[in-house]
């Protein structure tokens, strides 16, 4: 699944909004302190931030404080310190309330900390301050989409579109909802417009390619693979889902190259190790297979399809009870996120009530 794109302000554009005194302020008060938290080092963005929240105490510089904390916070934010960026912004918003900037950005705070109602009220609290702020509608749709509340995460990206409709990444996001929810004549409509937006963004046409995976159209899913893959080479994920297709046609040989540039290129992929091993199952490389299977669960213990097809090769090998082991793990563990969990759980099921007789399957290989 394409990830959705949240737009975090930078710092120079959140405080364009705090102040129009502020750049003078800074260059009277804040000196080089303030060109480097506004800068684009983060530790030195938060050392020189945090002199001057140290020097503004009080009621003096409220506009620079908020600055500075704006400032520190998306430093923290962008070093995966949440609970810091959080505080940081609850204090710049407690001294400058009017200013949507610091709402959204605490909302995007709170949603990569994981607290999703938390973060929709801070959207809708920059919204309410300014219902023209697009941003702020796309992000609060993100959260809805990660809720699985899909019509609420459409009509959000609507009103995000009606305020900018040149802006490719929202069409982007609303597609990929459209294709959660399987209505697929819309999600192709919203790529298509989100690439003639944007010609050389690979995103859309990943995204328009994984509308044809689930129609199970692989010819054209791997032509747009094509073009995915030669406006972004370095993404591991489009190497991957075109390995994926690949074996699913049994072409081995481009699969397992495909998958070796993945893994080449994100070496913890575990879905690609996953893939990867299906694959060399299916060419009948049992020994590589549970290599790569192993490594796969070793990485990701979520990856359900992952033990099913090492429990086939394992089968293949004649190690029944290491077999059996693998299938009843895959039965009582939570399916991860993959297109083809239902199938591989069918699969274990199905092998092991047969065991003690027949053997013999191919495996399905996880897809995301």
């Amino acid at each position: 699944m394409c990830k959705l794109t949240s737009l975090f302000r930078i710092s120079a554009a959140a405080l364009e909004l705090l102040a129009s005194t502020l750049t003078a302020q800074a260059q009277a008060r804040g000196g080089s302190d303030w060109r480097d938290c506004n800068g684009r080092d983060v530790d030195a963005r938060i050392s020189a931030c945090s002199r001057i929240i140290d020097r503004t105490g009080g009621r003096s510089n409220p506009t620079m404080r908020a600055g500075a904390l704006n400032n520190r916070g998306i430093a923290y934010f962008s070093k995966g310190e949440f609970d810091r960026a959080i505080r940081d912004f609850d204090e710049a918003i407690a001294i400058r309330p009017d200013n949507p900037v610091l709402h959204h950005n605490r909302g995007l705070a709170l949603y990569n900390n994981g607290d999703n109602e938390a973060a929709i009220r801070s959207h809708e609290e920059a919204i309410s301050i300014d219902p023209k702020y697009a941003i702020a509608h796309n992000d609060r749709a993100n959260v809805y989409f990660r809720m699985k509340e899909y019509d609420k995460a459409i009509s959000a990206y609507d009103d995000a579109i009606r305020l900018q409709p040149r802006d490719g990444v929202l069409y982007a996001n609303r597609g990929n909802t459209y294709r959660m929810k399987g209505d697929y004549g819309r999600a192709l409509r919203d790529f298509d417009e989100a690439i003639r937006l944007n010609p050389r963004e690979a995103g859309p046409i990943y995204s328009r390619s994984q509308v044809y995976t689930d129609k199970g159209d692989a010819r054209r899913a791997i032509a747009e693979l094509d073009k995915a893959i030669r406006l972004g080479a370095t993404n591991a994920e489009y190497f991957n889902s075109r390995g994926f297709l690949y074996k699913q046609q049994g072409d081995h040989d481009r699969a397992i190259r495909d998958l070796d540039e993945a893994i080449r290129l994100e070496p913890t992929y575990a879905i690609a190790f996953a893939n990867r091993g299906d694959a060399w199952l299916q060419r009948g490389n049992i020994e590589r297979a549970i290599m790569d299977l192993s490594e796969a669960i070793r990485l990701d213990p979520t990856v359900t399809p992952a033990y099913v097809s090492r429990g086939l090769a394992f089968e293949a090998k004649g190690d029944v009870e290491q077999a059996k082991f693998d299938y009843s793990t895959a039965l009582i563990r939570t399916p991860g996120n993959f297109a083809t969990a239902k199938e591989a759980i069918a699969k274990a099921r199905e092998r092991l009530d047969v065991l003690e007789g027949t053997t013999g399957a191919t495996g399905g290989g996880p897809r995301r």
